[in-house]
């Protein structure tokens, strides 16, 4: 019985031992399932700022297109005055001189006017093309980012795999080992009432051969860390 009991109470002891383990890889595995919720959201947020910088620079691109479009319009409307100035300065030298510089005087102004106008929207439009570089570069970002997330991502659930992986073979382990200590805590019963029922009490009583199913080695917790 003394054996039985040292026995069994071996067996307590590895079982308390299993489920401390067990109850490490718990909170390991709610561990890096809260960072992969938190990796979750960080790569949710960069896919929402990627999508606002390309809507910012499909606006740009709308707008820079607006401008060469009134910068060609323009372009041409110079060129109408250009050749219409010509035209009127032909008829000042026909005899309308007065009115004609009158018209001429009035077609130089415009033409200036029109001239800084270009000269304004090539400005704008420069802007908006160092705004699109601008916002090209912070999309690039964002994508590294999202995709560096991503891979973080992919590495946490390939942990949490494994992690999973080991608090089964623990549960297993533990389950075998819990098993044992039935048998020997049954066992230990029956040899206790024998005992008692013995009708002499200085003789042992005769104890049939008992093999505890063997329980399989426990992976220590350094080995784990290494395969992590």
């Amino acid at each position: 019985p003394g054996a039985l009991a040292q026995a069994a109470g071996g067996g307590t002891g590895d079982c308390e031992e299993c489920m401390a383990e067990l109850s490490a890889l718990r909170d390991e595995a709610t561990a890096q399932s809260a960072k992969t919720l938190s990796a979750n959201a960080a790569l949710l947020e960069s896919r929402a700022q990627v999508a606002a910088l390309d809507a910012e620079l499909e606006s740009s691109h709308a707008r820079v297109r607006s401008l060469e479009a009134q910068v060609a319009s323009q372009a041409l409307e110079i060129q109408h005055w250009r050749e219409g100035a010509r035209d009127e300065g032909r008829g000042e030298a026909a005899g309308r001189a007065e009115q004609h510089r009158a018209d001429f005087e009035h077609c130089e102004a415009r033409l200036a006017q029109l001239e800084r106008d270009l000269t304004d929207k090539e400005q704008q439009l420069a802007s908006m093309h160092s705004s699109t570089l601008a916002g090209d570069a912070a999309r690039v970002s964002s994508l590294a980012l999202a995709a560096e997330l991503q891979e973080k991502l992919a590495a946490k659930d390939k942990q949490l795999d494994v992690l999973q992986a080991h608090a089964d073979n623990v549960t297993c382990e533990l389950e075998l080992r819990q098993e044992t200590l039935r048998v020997f805590e049954a066992r230990l019963g029956q040899v206790e009432r024998a005992a008692l029922h013995a009708p002499d009490e200085h003789s042992p009583p005769a104890v049939a051969s008992f093999a505890a199913p063997a329980a399989e080695p426990l992976p220590r917790s350094s080995a784990r860390t290494a395969s992590l």
